[in-house]
Formats: structure tokens, C-alpha cells, sequence
């Protein structure tokens, strides 16, 4: 039976980062010979060898990779339908068989953007880091493939909804205050288990999460993830090269280059405002390099129009400055699904409603501290809840 054709627009978008702040460099030019033009306009250099064997790699590595590992001659990829591109390369819509010889939709993430082999492990090492972690919220890793000419790849399932940042601001769907907030709540309960795991994510935002053909979120985009295990923090400054997502971090990490579970806190609190502003850019007059003196003098996103009061409560605990004072997921979860329950009924955010009351059209320097900012009155949108499947009635 053929497969259904891909949907547009869908599964894996890896957006480059947000440009870094004062203190952290995120470029450092690499000479070579061969170079790729990057989405972000910069230009890569290539890796001279346009293919690795096993006996390439870290023999701890390859013992890790052979646990995983996935026949080549079961993977096909259609490098004709691109869905997402990466800091390492480029993700395809692709089909594997399985043990039970049943063909999978799957994205196969491939390397085209390294300039040595040590990327070439960091780039299995990220997808490594996904093997044992198994949550419905997390994004699992079906496995790698080493093709007996070329670079590895890496099989994720296939996320028909593709990433969350871009459902959200589609013109195409009319989600409710409920559905965003449900897209929050899961993304809370993939958080608790990651932090159970010891795990600190590191770029955490609605852009690095998936949606699934039963609109179930995916934490995903491992990129910047790393296991802590007993570590307290793990610190960029041994990463220096690494392109980091200033707008979602917190003030500490913008202070000390350090990132902890309490910092995934404070960049959940930004994607739930993403989520209840159908995806405006936060801080859109701040520039990244002022943002920490910006957020040291206390000053916080608004509270988007249509987010209940209660939901916003929540957004300011995971932004308290002290990383002590934030709440855990676990915490986070049940609350997010009390301010859920809590609703009087389903309401539209509109597109052209998410983005009032934002100080989009403020001065670049205003400074409102958050408890100032509240929006007047919220007007609700009137109509019967609609699912997300249904295509938008005609206006």
C-alpha cells in the first residue's frame, strides 16, 4: 500500500539560534577549502572526507552507535523533500522497514555542514542522547545509519504537524486558549522527565518542539542538551563556539554562562508566552546584546492579551531572579493543568488579536516593569470551539 504523500510544511524544523549576547561569541571562522551557505547567511566550511567507516570513530562511540544501529539497505531517503535544516546539516522526509517489514515514515537527519570528524561524533552523540529516554512528550530516537558511501544519519519519527512555533502561526488553524494551554502542559510533563533524567535541555522554546499526528508535543532538538548527572551546571564556557538562544535564557545564564534544570524553567516560561501569543518574537525591541541589563533591572515579557491572569502568575515564577524561587516541572505541570481546568469555556486567539497589548509598537527603549504591563480587560472571541483538524470557516 503506498504511503501518503508528505504534508507541507511539516516534522523537524531546527532553527538557527537567536544571535547571542554581549559575553558570548557565537563564530569562530574555520579555514577550508569547501564551503556551504548556511540559513543563517554564513558559510560553512566542509569536511574534506565525504565519508566515514565504522572504524572512523571513537571505539566507546561505535560500541554505543552498533546498539542502535540501523541496516542502511532499510532506509530510504527522498532528498527531494527537504523539512528542516540544522546546525549539522539538512532533515529529509524518508521510509524505513521495520523488524515486522512494515514501511515507517521517519525524518532522517543527515550531515552536510561539519568541518572534522570530531563533528561527526558530536552529531551521533546527539543522537545518542535521545536512546534512552522514552516519555510520550520526548522525541524518541529510532535509530542511525552509517550508508556504505556518505556521512551518518539519524531517524527520528516522523512529526506530521511538524514544529510547534510554526503551527501556532499558521493562519491556517484557530486554536483555543485551552489547546495552547494543553500544548504547555504536555510540554511540562516532557520537562519533569527530562529533569528526572538528569537532563539539562538548554534551548528549550516552542520552535524545538514537535506535534504529532494526534497533535501530542514532542520536546525535541537535542542540540544544546547534555547529561549533568551529578555535575551542578553545565557551563558554555567549555563550548564556546556553541550559537545559544539569548532570548529564551535566563538571567543567570546570561551572567555566568551557566545552565541548570532551574534556567529550562525560566525558557518554558518563555514558550508558554510564545504559545498564548501564537508565536511573536519575544522581546522585540530589545536588542540581544542589552537584554541582560534589560532583565537584571526586572523588567519581563507582558502578559499577552489572551492569557488568564493565573496562566501569567505562573510565566513571572518561572522569570524570578533568584533560580531558587522558580518552581520544578513537576510543580509547573500540575499547575499549568489547573489553569487549564480552571477556564470558563473555549476561546479563539485570533492572529490578529495575538499580538495587541505587546508593546510591539513601544519605543526600542521602553522599560515597563512587568506588574505595569497588564493588558485592560480580555474581549473573548464568540463561536463554538472548533478542533484543530478543521480547517478555518470562512469570515
Amino acid at each position: 500500500m503506498p504511503l501518503p504523500p508528505l504534508q507541507a510544511g511539516s516534522c523537524c524544523r531546527y532553527s538557527a539560534a537567536a544571535p547571542s549576547a554581549g559575553g558570548l561569541d557565537p563564530t569562530t571562522p574555520v579555514h577550508g577549502e569547501s564551503f556551504s551557505d548556511s540559513g543563517d547567511g554564513s558559510r560553512v566550511p566542509l569536511l574534506r572526507t565525504k565519508s566515514v567507516q565504522l572504524g572512523d570513530l571513537d571505539s566507546a562511540l561505535l560500541a554505543e552507535v552498533k546498539d542502535v544501529l540501523i541496516p542502511h539497505e532499510r532506509v530510504v531517503t527522498h532528498s527531494d523533500q527537504v523539512i528542516g535544516k540544522g546546525h549539522f546539516g539538512v532533515v529529509y522526509h524518508g521510509e524505513y522497514t521495520d523488524e515486522t517489514q512494515t514501511r515507517v515514515h521517519c525524518a532522517v537527519k543527515s550531515l552536510s555542514r561539519i568541518t572534522e570528524l570530531q563533528e561527526v561524533e558530536a552529531f551521533l552523540r546527539e543522537g545518542l542522547l535521545m536512546r534512552g529516554l522514552h516519555h510520550p512528550n520526548v522525541l524518541a530516537l529510532i535509530g542511525i545509519t552509517l550508508p556504505p558511501e556518505g556521512l551518518p544519519r539519524v531517524l527520528l519519527p516522523y512529526m506530521r504537524h511538524g514544529d510547534l512555533l510554526r503551527f501556532v502561526r499558521s493562519p491556517q488553524r484557530n486554536p483555543t486558549v485551552k489547546d495552547l494551554i494543553s500544548f504547555g502542559l504536555q510540554v511540562a510533563r516532557g520537562m519533569e522527565y527530562l529533569a528526572e533524567q538528569k537532563f539539562v535541555h538548554r534551548d528549550l522554546a516552542a520552535r524545538n518542539c514537535m506535534l504529532d499526528e494526534s497533535f501530542t508535543v514532542k520536546v525535541a532538538d537535542f542540540g544544546l542538551a547534555r547529561g549533568v548527572l551529578d555535575k551542578e551546571y553545565y557551563s558554555v564556557q567549555q563550548h564556546r563556539h556553541a550559537r545559544l538562544p539569548v532570548k529564551w535564557m535566563a538571567l543567570e545564564s546570561l551572567q555566568t554562562y551557566r545552565f541548570t534544570s532551574k534556567s529550562d524553567v525560566w525558557s518554558f516560561g518563555v514558550l508558554l508566552w510564545e504559545l498564548l501569543t501564537r508565536g511573536a518574537p519575544p522581546y522585540p525591541h530589545v536588542d540581544a546584546f542589552d537584554l541582560t541589563h534589560f532583565l537584571a533591572q526586572g523588567r519581563r515579557l507582558p502578559q499577552p492579551e489572551y492569557c488568564p491572569d493565573s496562566l501569567y502568575a505562573v510565566m513571572l515564577r518561572c522569570w524570578a531572579a533568584d533560580p531558587a524561587a522558580r518552581p520544578t516541572f513537576g510543580t509547573l505541570a500540575r499547575e499549568v493543568e489547573q489553569v487549564a481546568a480552571a477556564l470558563g469555556g473555549d476561546h479563539y486567539v485570533q492572529m490578529s488579536a495575538a499580538y495587541v497589548n505587546l508593546g510591539l509598537d513601544a519605543p526600542k527603549d521602553a522599560t515597563v516593569p512587568p506588574e505595569q504591563s497588564l493588558p485592560p480587560a480580555v474581549p473573548r472571541s464568540p463561536g463554538r470551539p472548533r478542533p484543530l483538524s478543521e480547517p478555518p470557516r470562512p469570515t
